[in-house]
């Protein structure tokens, strides 16, 4: 049956604004887009819709595909406040993920999935240990890309670690959801293990995700072979024999040993412009997580205003509760524009939307024919601009996946 939703404004993202807009759904897609007046008694007839939503009093748009998360982690909310050590932070939650390798607690997970929901989000690329770390993901009915992450610096078991993430990948493909491949940071995980886990990603037409240039210990590390990551490594024995420092940014040595083709990148605070060209060579895509960046205080972060200007597509993500305080995209909205409030709100909803969307190939994003029918919606409260309910709103007042509540 085909279903016209009608709203006061209709957000298409790809396209402009539609004031008294609506949509025509079918079989949980999108087949036309246009103005509710347009729809008489008779062309609903005509055209077989059967079914009228009227949301009439309600701003509606593409549900919000957040970019980058670690639901495994979310019972880690409030557990290792930052106190301003970032290597002592990461070493507290490093060694609770080794305490707990059977996963996290399922109804936790699933909160936090109610919880981006309730934000809008209709789709999430999340990192997980295995599937059975992604297992409430896997049921859930949001879509979903879960990329299996390999930390490994040793390059002696880089060939262990990549049969081990083919392994978990299949069993998310069985699943009968998207996979990806997340080598965590390249402090963290051997070149020989980016280039096994790059080649995988090609052979098996799979993204692959990458933190890089997080820290200024990141770069202290890969570059000068010092630093607080250093003492870390080597207290866990995971230093590898005779390292010295490469010379190299992390983002440089990562498009030298040509594993950034087309990756997606997550975080970049420290970057330069040598790096912001070489990232665009490399096809890289950007990740910003400015909800995260705000909550370790953060005032160097991934230059957006640069991105852009070069033509890139960022997408947004809210990283972990335990490096933020909640999963919701309207929350990192409001903090990207507290770093960067020159850049228009409509280029942060992109973001939010359609460059999420793309960047894990996934068919939604926008509101336009042949798109799933995700869909939020707000109520409208009286302002002039749409835009201005949508980022001082708390939560989305209508999700639906798929057509459907």
């Amino acid at each position: 049956m085909k279903t016209l939703i009608k709203a006061k404004h209709l957000y298409p993202v790809t396209s402009e604004p539609i004031k008294k807009g609506c949509a025509v759904v079918q079989g949980g897609q999108i087949i036309a887009v246009g103005k509710s007046e347009e729809y008489t008694d008779e062309r609903l007839q005509s055209e077989g819709i059967g079914k009228v939503v009227d949301l009439t009093s309600y701003i509606l748009l593409p549900g919000f595909v957040n970019a980058h998360s670690h639901l495994q982690l979310s019972e880690l909310r409030d557990r290792f406040p930052y106190q301003g050590d970032y290597v002592k932070w990461i070493n507290n939650v490093a060694s609770f993920n080794i305490e707990h390798t059977n996963g996290p607690d399922e109804k936790i997970v699933a909160d936090a999935i109610d919880e981006m929901r309730n934000s809008g989000i209709t789709a999430v690329a999340d990192i997980a240990s295995s599937a059975d770390h992604a297992s409430a993901l896997l049921k859930s009915k949001i879509k979903s890309v879960v990329f299996i992450e390999s930390i490994s610096p040793l390059e002696e078991r880089a060939e262990e670690e990549s049969r081990r993430a083919h392994s978990e990948v299949k069993k998310i493909l069985k699943a009968g959801r998207r996979a990806g491949l997340s080598p965590h940071a390249p402090h963290t995980v051997s070149i020989k293990l980016y280039k096994l886990l790059c080649d995988m990603a090609k052979d098996m037409d799979i993204p692959l995700m990458t933190h890089v240039a997080e820290t200024e210990e990141e770069t202290d590390y890969i570059k000068d072979g010092n630093g607080a990551y250093l003492d870390m490594l080597k207290s866990r024995n995971l230093l590898p024999a005779g390292f010295k420092g490469t010379g190299k940014r992390p983002l440089e040595l990562l498009n030298g040993e040509e594993v950034l083709q087309g990756a997606l990148t997550t975080h970049l605070n420290e970057i330069g412009e040598d790096d912001v060209s070489l990232l665009k060579s490399s096809g890289g895509l950007p990740i910003f997580c400015p909800g995260s960046m705000k909550w370790f205080g953060r005032d160097k972060v991934m230059p957006l205003d640069k991105m852009l200007k070069e033509g890139f597509a960022p997408a947004l993500g809210t990283d972990s509760l335990a490096s933020n305080g909640s999963l919701s995209m309207l929350d990192e909205l409001r903090a990207a524009v507290e770093y960067f409030p020159s850049i228009a709100r409509e280029r942060f909803i992109e973001m939010a939307t359609i460059n999420g969307a793309k960047a894990l190939s996934l068919n939604c994003g926008s509101i336009e024919p042949g798109k799933d029918a995700d869909l939020i919606a707000f109520r409208a409260d009286g302002a002039s601009d749409p835009l201005d309910t949508i980022f001082k709103a708390k939560k989305a007042d209508i999700v639906l996946l798929s057509g459907r509540l």
